[in-house]
């Protein structure tokens, strides 16, 4: 009988031992695939690589519908034209896919009104005062951006739920190819 009992303690012992792993391991696990996975985001980095990395903006009206105000300012004193209609990724006005779009369109389909005002001070011009006005009030910033910013008359361009992307341009006259 004394060797059944050492084989029952020794077995009690063992689990008390892996009992006491467990917790252990459920706290290092989780730490130690963090630290590898941020190594491999600096090595990725370091690298050139960048996985999380918004792309720069590529002209006037993407950094414009980004909200990005000192690099639209960048874009037009290099000479970039506000008014000339750019490629706007897609995505960042509510479309599904690129827009080519205004600067002062992007500001306006990014619900941006405060840029809208720095553009036109800029070098930007409502070419299609009444379009604007529409555009605004489509996409429910019409409060905001009241249709004299444009240099249209004061009253209501558009009737309807607010609306983005194609469909706000193609209500208001616009194209977007």
């Amino acid at each position: 009988m004394p060797l059944a009992s050492v084989v029952v303690a020794s077995t009690g012992a063992d689990r008390e031992d892996r009992v006491a792993l467990i917790p252990a391991v459920a706290l290092a696990v989780p730490v130690v695939l963090a630290f590898l996975v941020l190594g491999a985001f600096v090595i990725a980095e370091a690298a050139g690589a960048r996985p999380f990395a918004v792309a720069p903006d590529a002209n006037v009206a993407e950094a414009t519908a980004f909200g990005d105000a000192g690099q639209a300012l960048a874009f037009i004193a290099s000479g970039q034209d506000p008014n000339h209609r750019w490629t706007v990724r897609q995505d960042l006005v509510d479309s599904r896919g690129a827009l080519n779009l205004t600067a002062i369109q992007a500001a306006i389909l990014a619900r941006r009104p405060e840029l809208v005002e720095l553009l036109l001070r800029h070098g930007a011009r409502a070419d299609d005062p009444e379009g604007l006005a529409c555009l605004a009030q489509a996409v429910g910033k019409g409060a905001e951006l009241l249709p004299s910013v444009f240099g249209a008359t004061n009253t209501d361009h558009y009737h309807g739920p607010p609306i983005g992307g194609r469909e706000a341009l193609a209500q208001c006259g616009f194209p977007f190819d």
